[in-house]
């Protein structure tokens, strides 16, 4: 049976053992506080701006990366035409003799005229000697009853056209069209600077 001096000792000892306890820090985390922080307002018509803007700028960036693209000429979408059409041919020219050509009558004395797939036409020029034989070929012809004119304009044809070759049977031709023999002889003419004085007025200047 405990007296009082032990219950009194006993209530001592729990106090200061009470006291301890509340001096230590509390090993319980505080858990910190959440901040709710309030979502701005979505703005359609700023989002939409912004994206035209983005696309703006990289269409312009695009065009100033992009390389300078120079339209063609009317000279070379002709050549390329001719290039074209000559290449769907299985008897056109081979380069080496177009090169062979232009070395003999010179870079700019070998023409080519594309009317269709079938009608191509490379020609050069006559030359003066030449000239002066055809003339006295057509008189022979018309002395035989021929037309001066067209057999002038055959013979011209028959010396000035590179490819095909054209022969006498050509101009019998049930295909040949009727203004191919007129237009390519004075194509060659034209190439061998037959013209009017008055269309060369353009290529005359003073010095």
């Amino acid at each position: 049976m405990h007296n009082h001096k032990d219950i009194i000792q006993q209530l001592k000892a729990d106090k200061e053992e009470i006291k301890a306890m509340t001096k230590q820090p509390s090993r319980i985390e505080s858990t910190p506080a959440v901040v709710l922080t309030e979502e701005p307002e979505f703005d359609l018509d700023a989002e939409l701006e912004a994206v035209e803007v983005s696309l703006q700028e990289e269409a312009m960036a695009a065009v100033e990366a992009a390389p300078e693209v120079k339209p063609l000429t009317l000279e070379e979408k002709v050549k390329n035409h001719a290039k074209e059409a000559l290449a769907k041919r299985a008897d056109a020219p081979s380069a080496a003799q177009i090169e062979e050509w232009r070395q003999k009558y010179g870079k700019e004395g070998v023409q080519v005229t594309v009317f269709d797939d079938d009608n191509i036409f490379i020609y050069t020029y006559v030359t003066l000697v030449q000239w002066d034989k055809i003339q006295k070929l057509a008189e022979q012809k018309q002395k035989a009853g021929a037309d001066y004119d067209r057999a002038m304009r055959e013979a011209v044809m028959m010396t000035g056209v590179l490819w095909p070759k054209i022969t006498p049977q050509y101009f019998l031709g049930e295909k040949t069209r009727g203004g191919i023999l007129q237009t390519v002889s004075e194509l060659i003419m034209l190439n061998s600077y037959f013209m009017p004085a008055t269309s060369t007025i353009n290529l005359t200047t003073s010095l």
